[in-house]
């Protein structure tokens, strides 16, 4: 584990534990003195290569899990976020469609 992740993991465990203590992203790395480009791919690789219960949703920011209820949630906002990509996904491809695709006639 990197430095980096290693501070954002003692700092969330420490002074996040639970939804109810939340932290913007914008506050983390202002706390810990990171640029947000920064903070977030660590949260990413604390989360996908060291299995962390770290949650980030919109409404609350980062947390340390401390419940299934807390689970369930952030992997609500998981689901969520993944259909938001997919719809715009669906609207690039269609747009690439009908702006850049031969019209199909009947002759």
């Amino acid at each position: 584990m990197t430095y980096e992740e290693q501070t954002v993991l003692n700092h969330l465990r420490r002074w996040h534990l639970g939804r109810a203590r939340a932290i913007t992203y914008k506050n983390l790395a202002l706390i810990l003195k990171m640029d947000a480009r920064t903070l977030r791919d660590t949260v990413s690789r604390l989360v996908t290569e060291h299995n962390a219960l770290i949650a980030s949703t919109s409404s609350d920011g980062y947390f340390y899990i401390q419940t299934e209820e807390e689970l369930n949630h952030a992997k609500n906002e998981i689901i969520s976020r993944v259909r938001k990509l997919a719809a715009r996904k669906r609207g690039l491809v269609k747009g690439w469609t009908m702006h850049f695709e031969p019209q199909k006639t009947l002759f």
